[in-house]
């Protein structure tokens, strides 16, 4: 990891493990004064080291993921231009990434409508087919999130894992948008999301008791290029289907992979990587050697530029 402050360290550890962390909390977890904590804490954010804080949503929620992935061809800036438009527009697209790799566009699709989902693609396969050389579409299966464990010396072993198998819950539209808000800002006070809400703080704090039921995982969205690291997405297509759970054993115990999802489609699952750029080469080999034979094909992208978070509908 690059050189970063071993105080800024401890407080985006505390953030990892609660982003709700009030400053006076963040102070006794780093052994910092509180006025310390505020500091370097508005400079996270002033330098972009910490861009925000977001939300890991229970999946049995309602809402189905699909992950889709693009290769463009070669064409011009405004060409990529009204494709990025297009897909940024849409509230289907929860997630969109540039990328350096075979696939250079990545998108999840979030939904408790499969017809939503349907009309973008189609729309998306219409419109632009002529700018992509290859397109594959998934059905994600089940998440598994873990911490921003490359920060800490040893790998924190918490985690959340979810089925989208899982029958849905059902949840009424003022819990729904107390959960929106708190996607897009997982440190939002009660204030806050009562002001957006006009309710009361009060009223938000009784139905957040409700509400935290819904939340698989809150996390820091943490600029892995300003502290020296690369963020990588692995996509496996496995010749063994039994071996996946080992697999995922694995990722929860190295400190590099800090999410996985199972799919549907050519791959398999696809596990997310930060590490620092020098040691990706050494991460896939220890991989490929522990799971030698299971493993048919893989694609690595390195993110290049993530344009959307929104992970609730």
């Amino acid at each position: 990891m690059a050189i970063i402050h071993k105080k800024d360290l401890k407080i985006l550890q505390a953030l990892d493990q609660n982003p709700r962390m009030s400053y006076t909390q963040i102070s006794k977890y780093a052994k910092l004064s509180k006025e310390t904590v505020q500091y370097r804490y508005n400079r996270l954010l002033s330098e972009d080291i910490l861009k925000g804080f977001w939300m890991v949503p229970k999946i049995n929620s309602g809402i189905q993921a699909y992950k889709v992935l693009l290769k463009s061809k070669g064409v011009s800036t405004e060409s990529f231009e009204k494709i990025k438009k297009f897909l940024f527009s849409s509230e289907v697209v929860s997630w969109m990434a540039i990328c350096n790799g075979y696939w250079n566009i990545h998108l999840t699709l979030f939904s408790s409508n499969d017809s939503e989902i349907s009309g973008l693609l189609k729309k998306l396969f219409t419109t632009f087919s002529s700018f992509f050389v290859d397109i594959q579409f998934h059905k994600s299966l089940a998440i598994h999130s873990f911490h921003e464990k490359y920060l800490y010396d040893k790998a924190v072993s918490e985690c959340y894992r979810g089925s989208f198998l899982d029958p849905a819950n059902s949840i009424d539209e003022v819990d729904k948008k107390i959960l929106n808000l708190i996607s897009l800002n997982a440190r939002a006070s009660f204030t806050e999301i009562g002001r957006e809400l006009d309710l009361t703080p009060e009223a938000i704090l009784m139905r957040f008791k409700k509400v935290k039921n819904y939340i698989g995982m809150l996390k820091p969205r943490i600029n892995h290029a300003k502290i020296g690291m690369g963020y990588y997405h692995l996509w496996i297509k496995l010749s063994d289907g039994n071996i996946l759970s080992q697999i995922i054993s694995y990722c929860a115990s190295d400190k590099h992979s800090v999410f996985v999802m199972e799919h549907v489609g050519k791959y398999h699952l696809h596990i997310e990587v930060v590490c620092e750029e020098v040691f990706i080469d050494t991460y896939l080999s220890k991989l490929m050697n522990k799971f030698e034979g299971a493993i048919s094909e893989y694609d690595l992208c390195k993110i290049v530029a993530e344009l959307k978070i929104r992970v609730n509908q």
